[in-house]
């Protein structure tokens, strides 16, 4: 689709939610949101904050409560379903599941928008769809069974579909969920260039918070009923990011990015050391109730070296000093310390 329209998501005082027995509960409220080409947009909150319903009713598959939505400039409620199945494509949660159905023609009915009332593919589609599994790294499995692929690759595969049905907006319910860690940050990753090369809107939920920090050009935060939208580096910066986990036992450290249980940390001691071997040693020790204190100048202090290639930590401050060559080392002998100055 050629367009000139800055914008291609728009929602004016969009509520949302649903109604039972005449009363409407709304999950969403007042929301005045936009999205340009270009651009991966995460979208986060706590499950039932509203995260699919806000998805849904972009796409039509449910009715907001109140206010508009536009895209391109042109109403939502305007275009026919088959218009607005090239304007906008869907990848759900629901795990792919069908007998004798093979790669390729998962990704061909991506072309439905196009082709006759028989679905029959001529040979730009077939083209369109070994086109769009190229893009994702699965033509070498066009001819597999989709039951005989991974959970990673088959995410890849849907993700070729909306390729393949060529529009502008793509959305993605929870695209990592079921994921391993390596197939979470590849196909957010890929998500991130595709919007990028093919000037697509790419909008996904996601509970995993470190990716959508990474890779998201956009945050649309959910807290109280609002969305909070913006960069992730503003959004933490001014606060906003860490209010969502004002309610939880999480923890959010603007210094480090790092997310963790916040901890009662009971002891003190002073850290010395640089790089990775101070950082590594840092986290083992907040997890194991210590804090480091920079500015205290008596007690329990441990100092990071490096010699031949070797790390060691040399713990002060006990009336002797004692060395050990690794951290869990390191915490036992700091538990075996009855007294924290």
């Amino acid at each position: 689709m050629t367009t000139n329209s800055e914008y291609s998501i728009i929602t004016n005082n969009l509520t949302i939610g649903y109604s039972q027995k005449n009363i409407k509960n709304e999950l969403l409220s007042n929301l005045n949101l936009n999205a340009k080409p270009g651009s991966l947009i995460a979208l986060i909150g706590e499950n039932g904050s509203g995260k699919s319903t806000l998805l849904k009713t972009i796409l039509r598959l449910h009715n907001p409560i109140s206010g508009k939505i536009s895209l391109f400039d042109k109403s939502l409620n305007s275009y026919s379903l088959n218009s607005l199945a090239k304007i906008i494509s869907y990848v759900s949660t629901e795990i792919i599941s069908v007998q004798n159905l093979t790669v390729f023609n998962l990704v061909a009915l991506g072309r439905f928008p196009y082709t006759n009332w028989l679905g029959k593919l001529n040979k730009e589609d077939k083209a369109i769809v070994n086109n769009s599994l190229e893009q994702v790294g699965m033509i070498k499995h066009i001819n597999k069974n989709v039951n005989e692929i991974s959970d990673g690759e088959r995410q890849r595969v849907l993700i070729a579909r909306t390729l393949a049905q060529n529009t502008p907006i793509t959305i993605l319910d929870e695209p990592t969920s079921f994921l391993d860690m390596p197939n979470k940050f590849e196909i957010i990753h890929l998500l991130n260039q595709l919007a990028k090369e093919k000037s697509k809107t790419i909008i996904f939920s996601t509970h995993d918070l470190n990716i959508a920090i990474q890779e998201a050009d956009i945050l649309w935060l959910i807290n109280e009923k609002k969305i909070i939208k913006g960069t992730s580096e503003d959004l933490i910066l001014n606060g906003e990011f860490s209010k969502i986990f004002e309610k939880s036992k999480l923890d959010f450290n603007i210094e480090t990015g790092e997310f963790g249980i916040t901890r009662n940390l009971t002891k003190s001691i002073t850290l010395k050391g640089k790089g990775a071997s101070y950082l590594w040693t840092y986290k083992a020790l907040k997890r194991f109730g210590i804090k480091i204190n920079p500015n205290k100048k008596n007690g329990i202090s441990v100092i990071i070296r490096e010699k031949n290639s070797k790390t060691y930590w040399e713990l002060q401050g006990t009336g002797e000093t004692k060395i050990v060559n690794s951290i869990q080392k390191l915490i036992e002998a700091l538990n075996l310390i009855t007294y924290f100055d």
